[in-house]
């Protein structure tokens, strides 16, 4: 939004529109998921000496097998994903042509200086949604797609116990996987920016790191902002 709207940005994102918004959609997702709350129940089995969740019915496992599964899939995988692609594409797009508009307003000039210094942010740029986006879907379609196969494929209702320990260990890398995503952005921006890096080593080596210099190029926000500037 601050790359789109910059000047809009401040009204568009006010304190109560982001606490709103957030409200919304934990509001929307725990009504969504709700249904877990009620659709199970405990059930002690003596032979195990333990209790153990069960669905209550089977028109709760009906559903859960032709319906919340994709469900799950969709909100939890396909969605995000789309939601981030289009966010980064619009990025990468204002970016490049940032670089664009710059190359062209210092050709005459011979000032490539400006030019190579948003070029590299853009590259940077680039390379870190590419790598954020690619891991996000790597690491999360494989535990939905897993549940679906899991259900369309009865293995639930299989009582070979190979076969429950072939699912259970796919059950558990799946979900590792997933759980994984939410840690490993920070690695792959430490990995893929070098003004990420920078910024890291500045907190951890307790030094002060210049916000800009000739060689590093503002935001997208802020050199739209100084370039209106410039004009008047």
């Amino acid at each position: 939004m601050s790359v789109v709207w910059p000047h809009r940005v401040n009204l568009l994102c006010t304190r109560r529109k982001v606490i709103g918004l957030l409200g919304g959609i934990a509001t929307f997702f725990a009504a969504v998921y709700s249904h877990y709350l009620y659709g199970y129940r405990l059930v002690y089995y003596e032979q195990y000496g333990d209790h153990f969740c069960v669905m209550e019915s089977g028109t709760y496992l009906a559903f859960i097998e032709e319906v919340f599964t994709y469900v799950d899939l969709m909100l939890y995988s396909v969605l995000p994903f789309t939601c981030l692609l289009i966010a980064n594409s619009v990025l990468i797009w204002k970016l490049r042509a940032s670089v664009r508009e710059t190359r062209q307003k210092f050709t005459q000039g011979h000032n490539s200086e400006q030019t190579e210094a948003r070029q590299k942010m853009t590259q940077s740029v680039t390379l870190t949604v590419i790598f954020v986006s690619v891991a996000f879907i790597i690491l999360t379609l494989p535990s939905a797609l897993f549940h679906i196969i899991y259900y369309v494929a009865a293995l639930m209702r299989s009582t070979s116990v190979y076969d429950r320990a072939e699912a259970t260990l796919i059950n558990a890398v799946t979900f590792s996987l997933m759980f994984t995503n939410n840690a490993v952005n920070f690695y792959l921006y430490c990995l893929t920016g070098r003004r990420f890096r920078e910024e890291f080593l500045s907190v951890i080596c307790c030094r002060s790191v210049a916000t800009s210099s000739p060689g590093r190029a503002l935001p997208v926000s802020e050199q739209n902002s100084s370039e209106r500037s410039s004009r008047r």
